[in-house]
């Protein structure tokens, strides 16, 4: 059995547990009485309304944050950093069926005297599972010695990116966050733990 290793994972686990337990519930043999075969369909859709709603604020939140610090990140000023080091490791955290990879780079830059150690590249979804093309970046662009532009924030200069911006997928991402809960909140309101909502016996 393969168990998160990470704190994203635990938390998308436990995220995911009300959701697998209200279909779990779902799927078990009820009695013919309409009361408790009432009560398990509600119970069941409350369950899978918290996950939804739970799994939504959660993945909106992270990709907020990502878009705020992206679009701050469009002020900042640019400093010539050297490279480090820089490996292909593999994406912790990373919710897909395939092993997703991310470059790992290290850099230095001197501001106002003082040298820092850089190390986001940026503050998109850095992580693909190609591979390859992470390895062509890599030597084309971020191989040891190398010189290359960082952004840094002139307010507090050891946070520095080396691709600054947005990705247009994080606005894509929230927008899924938000059809999640609104599906969770739904569901909620069928179940009748929607507050003011009462189910029939």
């Amino acid at each position: 059995m393969i168990w998160p290793s990470t704190l994203g994972g635990w938390w998308l686990l436990l995220t995911l547990l009300p959701l697998l337990l209200g279909i779990l519930l779902m799927l078990l043999p009820v009695g013919r009485s309409e009361p408790a075969l009432q009560g398990r369909i509600n119970t069941s859709l409350g369950l899978m309304a918290i996950g939804l709603i739970t799994l939504g604020l959660s993945l909106a939140v992270i990709e907020a944050l990502s878009l705020a610090r992206g679009q701050h990140s469009m002020g900042w000023q640019p400093v010539m950093a050297t490279v480090e080091s820089s490996r292909i490791v593999p994406a912790e955290g990373a919710r897909a069926a395939q092993q997703q990879w991310r470059l790992d780079v290290r850099y230095r830059y001197v501001h106002q005297g003082e040298e820092y150690l850089g190390h986001r590249l940026t503050f998109g979804r850095g992580h693909t599972v190609d591979r390859m093309s992470l390895a062509r970046q890599q030597r084309a662009a971020f191989f040891p010695g190398a010189r290359v532009t960082a952004w840094i924030d002139p307010d507090t200069p050891e946070q520095a990116v080396l691709e600054r911006g947005l990705s247009q997928w994080l606005s894509v991402f929230i927008a899924c966050g938000v059809l999640l809960v609104c599906a969770g909140l739904h569901l909620m309101r069928l179940a009748g733990w929607w507050p003011g909502v009462a189910t029939e016996a």
